[in-house]
């Protein structure tokens, strides 16, 4: 007959596994500003839910909400600013551009702009698409400051006239659900939802498997 004061510590162990494996998102909204919207406040973005909806400052100083590029095609890219594959996909790797602080881009890797013409035959400024680096990491392990946003898009030419955004990530950002996230890409459609999760070094979605076909769908 089994000890009964094991089995309770059994389940107590079983529910502790069962978090660690599935994390519960925490809330952003405690540092948000401007008005309140229907979209979630919650991090990281949910698979098939609307993606949180942020306010955060862009490369020019300005604000960026999220929501309000809803009715265009989102990619949005979390970024740790030393993080090898980043900086190749930023452009790193492509002639006349230089890495930027001085990291060493992954070879034989393609920037986002190469790679998206060629599986998709769409460009940046394409008026249905706006394109979203997110900056979660700067090169100390810690949020990135606007200084820095506005260097990381004057090295790789992000601009938001053409529909190029480098947004600052805030300091309740850095934590393992977004070290996770990186490198990769996220598609999220006209309706403000997640349909393709390309992030990590084990993404849910395929980028070129699913997340290319996916946006070529979503268009």
């Amino acid at each position: 007959m089994p000890n009964r004061k094991i089995i309770p510590f059994i389940a107590v162990l079983i529910s502790v596994i069962a978090s660690l494996a599935s994390p519960a998102p925490f809330c952003l909204a405690g540092n948000q500003k401007g008005p309140r919207t229907s979209n979630p406040q919650y991090w990281p973005p949910a698979l098939n839910n609307y993606y949180p909806d942020m306010e955060l400052v862009n490369q020019d100083g300005g604000r960026t909400r999220l929501s309000s590029f809803k009715g265009k095609v989102i990619v949005i890219e979390p970024i740790g600013m030393s993080c090898p594959a980043c900086q190749a996909f930023a452009g790193a790797n492509r002639s006349g551009v230089r890495p930027y602080g001085g990291v060493r881009p992954q070879a034989n890797l393609q920037s986002f702009e190469e790679l998206l013409k060629r599986y998709t035959g769409l460009s940046l400024g394409d008026p249905r698409l706006v394109f979203v680096q997110l900056l979660l990491y700067n090169p100390s392990m810690q949020a990135p400051s606007q200084a820095e946003a506005r260097q990381w898009a004057a090295n790789f030419g992000m601009r938001t006239g053409a529909g190029c955004y480098v947004l600052v990530g805030r300091q309740n950002m850095v934590n393992k659900y977004s070290y996770d996230m990186i490198p990769g890409f996220q598609l999220v459609d006209r309706d403000f939802v997640l349909r393709s999760d390309s992030t990590g070094h084990n993404p849910r979605n395929n980028l070129y498997t699913h997340f290319f076909p996916m946006l070529k769908r979503v268009l």
